[in-house]
């Protein structure tokens, strides 16, 4: 950093914005928040290490947050065309899902109608079925006839 004193037209948090990047560089290099702090007073900032801090962390966030709502006003311009294709895939995706669904119910619906038809046909057309072999009195009747 500059160690040049600085007059009191300037106000710590604008130092520290202008001088961001030089103090988060001394941190990842292991430099102690102390010492940055101790450099500061020594340039004319009477601040304590508490306020040196806060500043530092409000002036990361400032920078941060723009950067944030520039890629989020960004972000949102492509995600509303997105959106519209996205709605448009869900559309398709519904009629597809739609189709299908129906084919099955359809499927289901006449294999249930054709089991019950095959269970009727099968109690007409049962031999043993007590009201038909009654009804065929022919067979018998002529028998009787003859046997008299």
């Amino acid at each position: 950093m500059n160690t040049n004193k600085l007059t009191n037209s300037q106000s710590f948090t604008g130092y520290v914005r202008e001088h961001l990047d030089e103090f988060e560089h001394q941190i990842n290099i292991g430099i102690r928040y102390e010492k940055m702090h101790q450099e500061c007073v020594e340039r004319g900032f009477a601040v304590s290490l508490d306020t040196f801090r806060a500043t530092l962390y409000k002036a990361r966030l400032k920078r941060d947050g723009v950067a944030s709502r520039r890629k989020s006003a960004v972000v949102a311009r492509k995600e509303e065309g997105t959106n519209e294709v996205a709605k448009e895939m869900a559309k398709e995706i519904a009629k597809e899902l739609s189709k299908e669904l129906a084919k099955e119910i359809a499927k289901e619906l006449s294999k249930e109608l054709a089991k019950e038809d095959s269970k009727e046909e099968s109690k007409e057309k049962a031999p043993g079925n007590v009201v038909d072999y009654f009804k065929r009195e022919s067979v018998f009747s002529s028998s009787k006839k003859g046997s008299q």
